[in-house]
């Protein structure tokens, strides 16, 4: 696709959702595409692409197939999350249930939200959820120790007035350390990168700031690196 497409800025979710939706109008799927609209809108906005062209039409009727939808998984993760269908917004996807959602694959293993979308009974969708707000729980407290643990690092360094900052420890948890990086980002208004050592390996995260392309600053320094990747 070219910028200019539509479809250019699908995530994951999104084209998913379109092939789908092409295999039912080409007569190769007996099903109703309309029906996966609700777990299409949720990756979209938890992938924070921008809601214009086909990602707006996909969450603006998402939500409403979350109003309407039987699917036991959502219905279980809005009551852990205390929202209520028929007033979601973005918003509440984008800081609520997709924080629950993610906690799955970054503490423990993605098929935990895999199963609770997927779930075809209330009781098991509810365990699910629950297991997810625990995790997710657990995730705050681990962030925030390391969100604390970096401040002090960046407070102590010298040349912290520079165009990026960067913090290292040992053994953070790998599964939280964007987060951690989006943070600092945020906090001190440049690109940060956040580095976990597990023994002489390093593995880490990074999030820009402004108009900052991170990529092409990566790339310029790739020899420093096994294997790296991501956009700007």
């Amino acid at each position: 696709y070219s910028e200019e497409h539509p479809n250019y800025m699908l995530c994951t979710a999104g084209i998913v959702y379109k092939f789908i939706e092409a295999l039912e109008l080409y007569g190769f799927l007996d099903i109703d595409s309309r029906l996966f609209l609700d777990c299409a809108a949720l990756g979209t906005v938890a992938d924070i692409v921008p809601l214009n062209h086909s990602n707006r039409w996909i969450v603006k009727h998402g939500l409403e197939q979350i109003q309407q939808s039987n699917r036991y998984g959502i219905r279980a993760l809005l009551n852990v999350s205390k929202l209520n269908a028929k007033t979601l917004t973005p918003r509440d996807i984008g800081f609520m249930l997709a924080p629950r959602l993610n906690a799955s694959g970054r503490l423990a293993h993605a098929e935990i939200g895999v199963d609770l979308l997927s779930a075809s009974e209330y009781d098991r969708a509810e365990f699910l959820a629950e297991k997810l707000q625990e995790l997710n729980t657990k995730r705050q407290i681990i962030g925030q120790e390391m969100v604390d643990d970096a401040n002090k690092l960046i407070q102590n360094q010298s040349d912290k007035g520079g165009a990026g900052i960067v913090a290292s420890g040992y053994m953070w948890h790998e599964g939280v350390i964007g987060i951690t990086a989006a943070k600092l980002a945020e906090k001190w208004q440049k690109p940060a990168v956040v580095i976990s050592f597990n023994d002489e390996v390093g593995k880490g995260s990074a999030r820009t700031f402004g108009d900052v392309n991170l990529y092409r600053i990566l790339n310029q320094c790739s020899e420093f690196f096994t294997k790296f990747g991501g956009h700007k």
